[in-house]
């Protein structure tokens, strides 16, 4: 079973030019209202409901808009009930939950898709003699949708009101031919090249690695890396020992780089048996040593190396092409393993993530606590997430933090110790039967535990549906 939370943002333009006060006010609902009141008798505080569950399976249209729909109906009727009448909407999420169970075979017999909408409100009672409406907009419409405000002078393109995601910016990029060579470059980018010339030519990284000495490693997908020292190219490899399988596959998938065959010198392609890669590199300066080549020419090294595979039991090993590195003569470049958190640096993060009295953190204070945070701008999920220790996982809207997820270590030869660590720092049991307990309103789902609350819901993962199970993965969503 795998959740996410989901979004919705449908842009309204304020202004003179556009859409007159009057008009933007005139909606047919009589209690929710594009903007605050203008004179308020009394406060009558946030109003919070959650849709029951929608089947998405057995729905047509968009099953969104009718749980939003839905759920604007029934926080109409709860804000007048209350006696309210002037309401705005502060906040909504929607929330899509698959369940299957890894337990059973894969068919859709076993699997369900349910959706759910969350959604805030501030309810006021407006004063007898004013009924009028102020120009402070609520920051979602009254359909639920949220409200962009502009200020401005000159006509636009729509698509230029919101900002593009790193993945969204990595589609668009046009990338150079996947050639690999010792007198020229990699993907068209010379040894010497700084941080701005590979993201100008390839797009953003994947990931951003920061290490201490003023080392950067930029990872392009999940098998090409960047290294920096004080924005300097020094290395381009193909290998690098510092993430884990689980840390490569929390990497997304990249188009033009996962998928490519790179080519040596413009002939030979990786997955090359070594006797070939000889030939095309005759006229060069190779030296030759078990499953490897080194390639001098230009004061750079280009080494390549290659793994045997035995295509049948009975048939003579190949010894194919699979890994380059490129590096400067006589340039020695230690790669340092990330920066654990201080002790005061944990302290303070699970103080702010605490699920007793939460006090969200903004991007801003993360990355000034903690200025070696590593940036995975294109997860798997295809969203941009932080990664703190080796296994501390912060998604942010612009400045608000949405999710936080503690996984396995991202980091080979990191401590397993670590997770449990993080578990009992947010007070949290390890174990299935514990969370169960800890929680009065969760929900048993097999190898996993979902609890909701009006502040947060948690996805907890587990190794079996056993009530001794224990605990592997959490996640925990904001509203």
């Amino acid at each position: 079973m795998e959740m996410q939370l989901i979004t919705k943002l449908s842009t309204i333009i304020f202004g003179g030019l556009l859409l007159p006060l009057t008009q933007a006010n005139a909606v047919p609902n009589k209690v929710i209202f594009n903007h605050k009141p203008s004179c308020i008798e009394k406060d009558l505080g946030v109003i919070s409901l959650k849709t029951e569950d929608l089947e998405m399976l057995d729905q047509e249209g968009n099953p969104q808009e009718k749980s939003l729909s839905l759920a604007v109906a029934q926080l109409s009727q709860k804000a007048i009930g209350n006696g309210a009448d002037a309401v705005i909407i502060t906040h909504v999420n929607h929330r899509v939950t698959n369940y299957s169970s890894r337990f059973k075979p894969a068919s859709d017999e076993y699997v369900r898709k349910t959706l759910n909408t969350h959604i805030q409100a501030q309810a006021f009672k407006m004063c007898v003699d004013n009924k009028a409406l102020s120009t402070i907009a609520a920051p979602y419409n009254a359909e639920g949708y949220k409200v962009h405000k502009l200020s401005y002078e000159y006509t636009f393109d729509v698509d230029e009101l919101s900002s593009p995601s790193p993945y969204q910016l990595a589609q668009k990029i046009a990338l150079p031919p996947a050639n690999v060579s010792v007198s020229e470059a990699v993907y068209s980018l010379k040894l010497g090249s700084t941080i701005q010339d590979v993201v100008k030519t390839l797009g953003p990284a994947s990931i951003e690695i920061k290490l201490e000495r003023n080392q950067l490693v930029l990872g392009y997908g999940r098998n090409l890396w960047y290294l920096f020292t004080q924005n300097k190219l020094e290395i381009v490899s193909t290998k690098l020992d510092l993430l884990n399988s689980t840390g490569l596959n929390t990497i997304g998938f990249r188009e033009g780089f996962d998928d490519t065959h790179w080519r040596i010198e413009g002939v030979s392609a990786q997955k090359s048996d070594i006797n070939q890669v000889k030939l095309a590199l005759a006229s060069k300066q190779v030296n030759a040593k078990r499953n490897q080549l080194l390639v001098k020419d230009n004061q750079q090294n280009l080494l390549l190396e290659f793994e045997t595979f035995h295509p049948e039991m009975a048939s003579e090993p190949e010894h194919l092409l699979t890994h380059f590195t490129l590096s400067q003569i006589n340039t020695s470049f230690k790669v340092d393993k990330p920066a654990s958190l201080t002790a005061s640096q944990q302290e303070w993060l699970f103080k702010r993530l605490s699920l007793s009295a939460p006090s969200l953190l903004t991007l801003d204070e993360l990355t000034s606590q903690v200025p070696l945070a590593i940036k995975i701008n294109i997860a798997s999920d295809d969203n941009a997430w932080w990664l703190v220790g080796n296994h501390i996982l912060l998604r942010f809207n612009h400045q608000q933090l949405e999710e936080i997820k503690l996984t396995e270590p991202l980091f080979a030869n990191a401590s397993e110790s670590a997770f449990i660590k993080s578990i009992n720092a947010m007070k949290l049991p390890l174990d299935k039967q514990g969370m169960l307990a800890y929680f009065s309103d969760a929900i048993d789902n097999f190898e996993q535990v979902d609890i909701e609350t009006e502040k947060f819901t948690i996805q907890a993962k587990y190794e079996s549906y056993d009530d001794n199970a224990e605990l592997y993965e959490l996640a925990v969503f904001y509203y």
